[in-house]
């Protein structure tokens, strides 16, 4: 008989996992002064991408950075930790840090909480596991154990 000891633990691991990225929502960020290390999304334009090829490879779309200073009108100094390819795929750096003109920077973009949709899925997590270990526990059929009792009677 298969074992379902860990699966709650390895349930509650997955959810958490698809938690942690569906509570967030991006706003775009303005040049201006700014907080201190504000996180940032940088979407680039064509000239930026091909402005980062030599850090960081070609086809990259979008970097995830700390943006570090002031981001006057003519370029953004950033402290970069992720980049993103045009396929999706997302490669951590370790803290390159990039200037990037004006023209190389298509939008940027800051990481906010949403409080809401937060809410929502922790409750969603605490129903699903509330519910998992009779989901389980019924899982095994008729929940009886031996053999069957026998052929159906007429």
């Amino acid at each position: 008989m298969p074992s379902f000891r860990g699966i709650p633990a390895r349930v509650a691991a997955l959810l958490a996992m698809a938690a942690a990225g569906g509570c967030y929502d991006y706003l775009a960020v303005q040049p201006g002064p700014q907080p201190a290390s504000l996180p940032v999304r940088v979407t680039l334009a064509p000239g930026g991408t091909a402005r980062v090829t030599e850090a960081f490879g070609p086809f990259i779309t979008a970097l995830d950075a700390t943006l570090e200073g002031p981001w006057p009108a003519d370029s953004m100094r950033l402290r970069v930790f992720a980049t993103r390819h045009q396929t999706g795929l997302r490669t951590d750096i370790p803290g390159v840090p990039v200037t990037l003109a004006a023209a190389d920077v298509a939008s940027a973009q800051r990481r906010k909480l949403n409080p809401l949709r937060t809410g929502m899925l922790s409750v969603a997590i605490g129903v699903a596991l509330v519910s998992l270990p009779s989901l389980i526990q019924n899982a095994g059929g008729g929940g009886g154990s031996g053999p069957p009792s026998g052929p159906p009677q007429p």
